[in-house]
């Protein structure tokens, strides 16, 4: 596999985990929203709760798609000195 089909291949792969994690996110939040006045200071504290776990579940996927683009630019016959084309 080059190096340009494994990038397609990992930025399909983040756009699809993108929507699955805004629709995970959306059906989190939605039986949260219908007891909003009962719920709303423990809604607003777990919302910033799953927002902070988004931001760091994001961090992690971005460290871990950019170490895998990486090592699939390191396996790339392009990126070997010994083999100029």
């Amino acid at each position: 596999m080059s190096t340009k089909e494994q990038s397609r291949e990992i930025l399909t792969e983040e756009r699809h985990y993108s929507q699955q994690r805004q629709e995970s996110m959306v059906e989190r939040a939605e039986p949260q929203a219908e007891n909003a006045d009962e719920q709303a200071d423990i809604t607003q504290e777990r919302a910033r709760e799953l927002v902070s776990e988004a931001h760091l579940k994001e961090e992690k996927r971005k460290q871990s798609m950019s170490e895998r683009m990486e090592e699939a630019i390191e396996k790339s016959p392009l990126a070997d000195p010994d083999h100029p084309d």
